[in-house]
């Protein structure tokens, strides 16, 4: 119900059974402060109607539900959500269907606006595995009301709840039904078309970077295609967008709501490049109409938004405009961004400007509305500014850790409700790491004040450690933002809640240091990609330490990448391996800190960036031999993310599953060839490790398979893709089913005893894209949220009979308690390497998580 509407069914509810005239005359003095947008003054007015009404129920419930309403208008959400609960409780109690259901709705939308859709989608639907709403959500109150005002509202609620939650094919399912039923209804019409926009665009964007991911995958033929399906998908959802926008405006305009407008316009500039012509008319029509607009805060957002685009004129008029209507409207929120985007203005022509400006902004945010959202932008245009001066160094790294432990705070809610910062996140979230790891980085190396007696070794290696913690962090976010949700970051040395301030972080890191190599054989290996150098940060048994600059863009490493990983998955050549590249990464990757390696250390592990993720170390040649041949050799996609707990050798026993005929996807009617030499490789297993079972892969039944009894190791082969989005990393079923990291994910909670560790999960004939550095973290992923504490699998499609022997080989070499897993691997990869066969075959697969 709109508000319009409740206001009037207050008044009339007021005129005919108040009690006395006092009531009566306080809500209609709040009815005129909220239609005045004195927000603070309805909600104090109607809270003393609210004494008045203390013996009438039915008066109350009315007036806590504008309350909300008025909370909502001064985005103070939390106490909105609070009246609302108090209201579900309610009409709960009283099983009033309709208000019941009118209320989870208006909770849930809030939900949404504050980045929380899960929860939205939980109050709206409770979707159970067939992804049907349960009894007692919005939507099912709703359908039971038969009214359809009501379902309407409902659907397109959840249409949005599921676009914010990333899963935009259920949202514009739910919202082209809520479409359906508000024909009679122009507003809801409007707002359904608006989400339509919205979903079509997110899908949009999702088909794009997928189309990316294919294209970086030459190598297959089908990849071509695809990129080419992708874009053109992406293609008709943009004119998707474009039309239900357009359709919306016109709707907008026959009811003379303006407002509603402006919202399609602006949806519209952020779909057209600006080099377009129907952009510029756009921008034009959306300024002469926001100048016809009355005070309100759809006008003080939109001349907000209007002023990012730098084709707009006046663009410091619209946001001094826009400081004075939110002085007027007393929201502090929209002062903030507009303070913090004068300050953006001012960036590149005058500092000092620009940061008295952005200084304002973090007040604004931090003190009066603790709009984290907002603060951590602030925050890093703070250090930028201070950055620029080299004598404020200190401050800048200072604003640059207040940004980082602003977005640790709320990073769980931003990366994985925020769609679009997720496509975004390269811009908005990983550049605020980098520029404090460099900042750090040049604190290292910058000579100190007297009063800094600290020894300049031990100082270094605090700044290093420092350095090592963002890293650390900018990886996990980078998992998160993979895989929008943080549960699936279960690990095992998780810093605790309680470790908040960089110093505290920094000794934790350096206790998993310590603890990851006082074996004395182990050394840890980070390499951290700047745009102009490459930093080596070595880590050895006795806390000893070694950093390297390596002067070299990250450019000219990513291309040398990509062309290794190019000449590696060309094994089927004849002709002979060419070192050149192995042997030139070498000398950039290991050669820099190869001296400071003891005798002693036999295991490097490393943790990548990058690009780095998505090639073989054991391949890189010191003009001698392979580093495999030195050292055993693992990866980890994060230092807090290491598990290790001893591997257990009783009972060693496989689950081992595989899909032995050719298979056709019924999702995308994509085949894949029949793996010939599967079977082979499922029996040797067997042969191998006794009490192991053998199983068709199926996805019906896995459940079952994994319940039966806990097995320590898994073992899967059969095709499988590690892509760009979690959505594109998967592997095939017998059945033509896709098997995702999610489905893992809860297949291995649901066990019948989750606490048996499963020590190593093992996939075969898998591959990641080239030259994508996100596809690597799907790999990392499926040990993470596996829950398992490694996984070796592989960069690239091998042939099936050289993996076959192969894994019998490693499993041969897993079973001596005198070898790791890494020395395991190490072992079968040199069995290779001594029949002179090409790295692509051997060098392919890689371990991730626990080495021991």
């Amino acid at each position: 119900m709109s508000l319009t509407a409740t206001l009037s069914l207050l008044l009339g509810r007021f005129s005919s059974v108040a009690h006395s005239a006092d009531p009566v005359q306080l809500v209609e003095q709040g009815i005129a402060q909220y239609r005045a947008d004195n927000f603070k003054g309805a909600i104090a007015t109607w809270q003393t109607a609210l004494t008045a009404y203390s013996n009438d129920p039915v008066n109350r419930t009315i007036v806590l539900e504008n309350i909300a309403r008025a909370y909502q208008q001064l985005n103070q959400s939390s106490e909105a959500i609070k009246i609302w609960s108090q209201l579900i409780s309610i009409y709960r109690q009283d099983r009033n269907v309709s208000k019941l259901s009118k209320a989870l709705i208006e909770q849930a939308q809030l939900f949404s606006s504050i980045g929380q859709p899960k929860q939205a989608l939980v109050l709206l639907c409770n979707p159970n595995s067939e992804a049907q709403c349960t009894s007692g959500s919005a939507v099912q109150l709703a359908n039971q009301s038969q009214d359809q005002a009501i379902i309407a509202a409902a659907l397109g609620s959840l249409g949005d709840a599921y676009r914010l939650s990333g899963n935009n094919d259920q949202a514009i399912k739910q919202l082209n039904q809520a479409l359906e039923l508000a024909q009679d209804n122009p507003s809801y019409q409007i707002l359904a078309l608006n989400g339509l926009a919205n979903a079509y665009l997110g899908r949009s964007k999702l088909s794009l970077r997928r189309a990316e991911s294919a294209k970086t995958r030459t190598q297959e033929q089908s990849a071509v295609g695809e990129a080419a399906r992708l874009e053109q998908n992406a293609q008709n959802d943009k004119n998707q967008a474009i039309q239900k926008l357009n359709a919306s405006m016109k709707l907008a305009q026959a009811q003379g709501d303006r407002q509603a407008q402006l919202r399609s316009l602006l949806s519209l500039l952020s779909i057209y490049d600006p080099n377009e012509p129907a952009f510029v008319s756009i921008l034009q029509t959306a300024i002469a109409l926001l100048n016809d607009l009355p005070d309100s805060r759809v006008k003080l957002y939109s001349m907000i938004d209007l002023a990012r685009f730098p084709q707009a004129q006046n663009r410091e008029e619209l946001l001094q405009g826009a400081i004075a209507l939110a002085e007027k409207l007393e929201d502090d929120r929209a002062e903030s961004f507009a303070y913090g985007e004068l300050g953006k203005l001012y960036e590149n022509t005058n500092r000092e400007k620009a940061l008295s400006f952005t200084q304002k902004a973090i007040l604004l945010a931090d003190q009066k509305q603790r709009a984290k959202d907002s603060l951590y932008l602030w925050e890093w245009q703070s250090g930028r500014l201070l950055a620029a001066d080299s004598s404020k160094l200190q401050d800048a790294i200072a604003a640059y850790e207040r940004a980082v432990q602003t977005l640790e705070e709320i990073r769980s809610d931003i990366l994985s409700a925020n769609v679009d910062l997720q496509f975004d996140f390269r811009k908005s979230v990983e550049p605020v790491y980098r520029e404090l790891i460099a900042l750090r980085l040049k604190s290292a190396t910058q000579p100190r004040t007297k009063q800094q007696a600290i020894p300049q070794t031990q100082r270094s290696k605090e700044d290093i450690t420092l350095v090592l913690t963002a890293m650390d962090s900018l990886r996990l976010a980078e998992l998160h933002n993979y895989f929008g949700n943080e549960c699936v970051l279960a690990a095992i040395n998780r810093l605790p809640d309680n470790i908040t301030t960089e110093e505290n972080k920094s000794a934790a890191i350096q206790n998993i240091l310590s603890s990851s190599t006082q074996d004395q054989k182990t050394a840890i290996l980070n390499h951290i990609l700047l745009p102009d150098q490459l930093i080596l940060v070595l880590n050895l048994p006795n806390n000893e330490q070694h950093t390297v600059s390596i002067n070299v863009t990250r450019k000219e490493i990513e291309e040398k990448i990509v062309k290794f990983r190019q000449l590696l998955e060309r094994y089927y050549d004849p002709t002979d391996f060419d070192l050149t590249l192995s042997q030139d990464l070498y000398e950039k990757l290991i050669q820099p800190v190869q001296s400071f390696l003891p005798d002693g250390v036999d295991t490097l592990v490393f943790v990548q960036d990058g690009l780095l993720r998505g090639i073989p170390m054991a391949a890189l040649h010191d003009g001698k031999q392979y580093l495999v041949e030195k050292y055993a050799i693992a990866t980890t996609p994060s230092l807090s993310l290491i598990d290790l707990a001893p591997f257990d050798r009783s009972g060693l026993r496989a689950l081992a599953l595989g899909v032995t005929k050719a298979v056709t996807l019924n999702e995308t009617q994509q085949n894949y060839r029949v793996l010939k030499y599967a079977e082979q490789e499922l029996q040797d297993i067997l042969t191998a490790l006794p009490g192991s079972k053998r199983f068709e892969l199926l996805k019906s039944d896995l459940k079952t398979r994994l319940q039966e009894q806990p097995y320590p190791i898994i073992h899967i082969t059969t095709h499988g893709q590690f892509g760009a989005d979690p959505k594109d990393t998967f592997l095939v079923t017998s059945d033509g089913k896709r098997l995702t990291i999610e489905d893992f994910d809860k297949l291995l909670r649901d066990r019948t005893n989750p606490n048996d560790p499963i020590e190593l999960l093992m996939l075969t004939a898998c591959q990641t894209g080239t030259g994508d550095d996100r596809s690597a973290l799907g790999l990392a992923g499926v040990a993470i949220q596996a829950g398992v504490k490694s996984a070796l699998a592989s960069l690239w499609f091998i042939n099936d009979e050289t993996t076959a022997n192969w894994t019998r080989e490693f499993y041969k070499n897993l079973k001596r308690s005198d070898l790791s897993k890494a020395q395991a691997v190490q072992k079968a990869q040199i069995s290779l390497i001594r029949e002179s066969v090409h790295p692509g075959f051997w060098s392919a697969f890689i371990l991730v998580g626990n080495w021991r």
